[in-house]
């Protein structure tokens, strides 16, 4: 065996895991499967948010000419979040890899890589709602922050721009209706907007409540449309689910905040991602590297296949950190933010 540098190593390592890993976050992190995802190579998440400004009067007479009164420009902003950051750990010793063999078990290191994706999956899914942008390190600004009605986001104080508040209600529990429902949910967003919500997401003690209120009538949803385009619930494999109230569904999820409902739409929400780097190498080299570490010969059509396969998806990253003896050392990071372009494109409906 040819002696491979980490980077190498590396390569190897994310062709191999990279849309196994994908995959295996989905199953997790409902959101992931429904919001867009898009690469990003900025120093900071930043966008901006534009305001209403216009304010040209209506129909002009025959003939009528321009003035500087007539011309009035939408008030855009820039609203910026720090990258979260997120990390995982996978350790593998050669008498641990011995012992497991000895036991009739497969690969030790993919059972160690599965458990760290694994552990980055339910952080990565409790930090979207719950993350916290000025912790250390920096998480995910998660929904339970982002979608209010009071305060500061990415930068912005709600008390300056009133306008792009989210609608944010609150119902005691013993009241939940599909009237209250639609009152203190999907009509607050509806009229904020113009549009009816893509979905509503909330724990699964909440989607079971919904799901009561009409008995042996529920009606399940097959399909969720986004931007992503339609996706068939039951091909996700988190066993997600989704009951439809006014055609809207609602998707349980159990990392959603407690007694919690979000109103959301996939245009105006989605996840940025800073690729972490990993040497570049030619299909060449890497086809030579895949076979001096693992013994497998892969046509350079799989490897270009496999390269492109984590396109449009939250793809962590891994890294080999050291390989000291017959020990191996890696890491699973990712670098991402959730982006909520307008607040107003948001709601939630809290039980008391």
């Amino acid at each position: 065996m040819a002696t491979l540098t980490l980077s190498a190593i590396s390569a190897v390592l994310n062709l191999i895991y990279g849309e196994p890993m994908a995959d295996q976050i989905r199953r997790d992190v409902l959101l992931l499967n429904l919001l867009p995802v898009v690469p990003d190579r900025n120093d900071t998440c930043y966008w901006r948010a534009k305001f209403t400004g216009r304010s040209t009067a209506g129909p002009k007479a025959e003939g009528h000419a321009v003035t500087d009164d007539d011309f009035s420009s939408h008030t855009r902003k820039q609203l910026t979040l720090a990258w979260g950051e997120y990390y995982a750990y996978a350790r593998v010793s050669g008498l641990a890899k011995a012992i497991h063999a000895l036991d009739g078990g497969g690969s030790l290191l993919d059972e160690e890589i599965i458990d760290a994706i694994d552990e980055l999956a339910v952080d990565l899914s409790q930090d979207t709602y719950g993350g916290d942008v000025t912790a250390d390190p920096v998480e995910i600004e998660g929904l339970a922050r982002a979608v209010t009605a009071t305060g500061v986001y990415a930068g912005l104080d709600q008390a300056t721009e009133a306008e792009w508040a989210a609608a944010v209600n609150t119902l005691a529990a013993t009241d939940l209706s599909v009237k209250y429902l639609r009152e203190k949910l999907i009509r607050p967003f509806k009229d904020a907007t113009g549009v009816y919500p893509e979905f509503v997401v909330c724990p699964g003690d909440l989607w079971d409540a919904v799901g009561e209120l009409f008995g042996s009538e529920r009606r399940y949803v097959d399909q969720v449309t986004t931007v992503r385009g339609t996706i068939e619930m039951k091909k996700l494999a988190g066993g997600f689910r989704a009951i439809e109230v006014d055609s809207i569904p609602f998707i349980e999820d159990r990392h959603c905040t407690a007694d919690t409902f979000y109103v959301l739409h996939s245009r105006q929400l989605s996840y940025r991602q800073v690729p972490a780097f990993v040497d570049n190498l030619e299909t060449g080299v890497l086809q030579n590297a895949v076979k001096d570490l693992v013994g497998v010969t892969l046509d350079e059509g799989v490897i270009e296949r496999m390269l492109a396969s984590g396109e449009g998806r939250l793809t962590p990253t891994i890294e080999a950190l050291a390989k000291t003896g017959d020990r191996f050392d890696v890491m699973i990071k990712c670098y991402l933010q959730l982006r909520l372009k307008s607040r107003k494109f948001a709601a939630k409906l809290t039980l008391t």
